[in-house]
């Protein structure tokens, strides 16, 4: 099983690194790469144009077959990171060929990508920098793969 983390390209030093951090880790149990779209360099007065053109960006990497899990601030808030795990996992349980996890750009993703996705999950009720989400989304994953394989990471 393969398993795409689609973002949107960014350039953040901070965010490369902590990227590539959690990557390292998350592989140590699945196969997970990182495919960061480009972004195309939209003013903020364009924000719908730009969150439309950031999701075709997405859009464009993602093939038929794969499960969809949509980080989104409006996706089911989930109270702990247990329960969390419990969506993430029975997904990776049910043995899909791809999963996708999406990380939309600073204005979130189009209703395309909405509709699409098999699951869309929460970080927060609080809104984030889409590069905190970015990390925060990846962090969830690597906690919640030690949760599945009984691990001491998450205490």
């Amino acid at each position: 099983m393969k398993n795409i983390f689609l973002c949107t390209q960014h350039n953040e030093p901070w965010v490369l690194e902590a990227q590539k951090q959690y990557q390292k880790k998350i592989n140590y149990f699945i196969n997970f790469d990182i495919c960061s779209a480009k972004s195309k360099g939209i003013s903020r007065e364009h924000k719908e144009l730009k969150k439309e053109e950031d999701s075709k960006s997405i859009l464009k990497n993602i093939k038929p077959g794969g499960k969809i899990i949509l980080f989104d601030e409006r996706g089911k808030l989930c109270l702990s990171s247990n329960e969390f795990a419990k969506e993430l996992i029975s997904v990776w349980e049910s043995s899909p060929d791809k999963i996708y996890f999406i990380v939309g750009g600073a204005y979130g993703v189009n209703e395309k990508i909405k509709k699409t996705a098999d699951k869309t999950l929460s970080l927060s009720y609080q809104s984030f920098n889409h590069h905190i989400a970015q990390i925060m989304a990846m962090e969830q994953i690597y906690r919640s793969l030690n949760i599945w394989k009984n691990l001491p990471y998450h205490n």
